[in-house]
C-alpha cells in the first residue's frame, strides 16, 4: 500500500534525485546504481533549505508502507514566490556546479499553483501515483485558494503532454526551460 503525505525533513536525499531527474542532471538509470555526486550534492542542500524552489516543505511524498521507502514525490508551490525563489535557487546551483543552465522563461506566475518537479521509480509506475500526486497537489492548491494549476511539459514528449490534457491542462504557450522547448499548460481547478 502506498501512503500519499506531505514530506519530512528526512525526504530530502530522495526529493534530491526527483529534482536532478527533472532538471535532467542526472538520468533515472544513474539512479538506480546509486551515484553519488556534486550535482545530487547540490540538490540535497537545495531541498534542505527553507528558502529553494525545491525545499523539502513544498513536497508531497509516496511511501511504500510495506518497505517504508520513499517511490515518488511532487514538489509544488505558490506561484507567487516564483521569481524570487528562483533567482536564488538557479544562482545557488550554477555556483555550486560551475555551470550555467541556459535560457529559462517564466514557468509560473503569481496567482498560479504551480507543479514544478515529479519522479516515480519506474518499479512504481503504472499504479497512477503520479496523478494520486498531482491530486494531493491540487488540493493544496485549493486550500490555498488557487483557481489555476500550471505545470510545463517536454514540447516533444506528446504522450506526457496528452497525459497532462487528459487531466485536463491546456497548452497555453511554449517556453524555454534550460535551453529546451517546453509547453506551459494550466488547469482550472476552482
Amino acid at each position: 500500500m502506498i501512503e500519499i503525505r506531505p514530506a519530512l525533513r528526512e525526504d530530502v536525499p530522495f526529493l534530491a534525485k526527483v529534482v536532478a531527474v527533472a532538471a535532467s542532471l542526472v538520468t533515472m538509470e544513474e539512479l538506480q546504481e546509486n551515484v553519488s555526486d556534486e550535482r545530487l550534492k547540490v540538490m540535497e542542500e537545495l531541498c534542505a533549505s527553507d528558502w529553494s524552489l525545491y525545499s523539502w516543505q513544498r513536497a508531497i511524498t509516496a511511501v511504500d508502507q510495506e518497505s517504508g521507502r520513499s517511490v515518488g514525490s511532487i514538489i509544488s508551490y505558490d506561484g507567487a514566490i516564483y521569481e524570487k525563489a528562483r533567482a536564488l535557487t538557479f544562482s545557488y546551483a550554477e555556483k555550486r556546479l560551475g555551470k550555467n543552465f541556459g535560457t529559462t522563461d517564466i514557468e509560473t506566475r503569481p496567482g498560479e499553483y504551480y507543479l514544478d518537479s515529479m519522479a516515480i521509480l519506474p518499479e512504481f509506475r503504472g499504479e497512477k501515483l503520479g496523478q494520486r500526486l498531482m491530486n494531493a497537489a491540487m488540493e493544496v492548491a485549493a486550500r490555498q485558494g488557487h483557481k489555476k494549476v500550471t505545470l510545463i511539459a517536454d514540447k516533444h514528449a506528446p504522450r506526457l503532454r496528452a497525459y497532462y490534457s487528459q487531466l485536463g491542462f491546456k497548452e497555453v504557450e511554449e517556453i524555454s526551460f534550460f535551453d529546451h522547448p517546453y509547453i506551459r499548460m494550466v488547469k482550472e481547478i476552482i
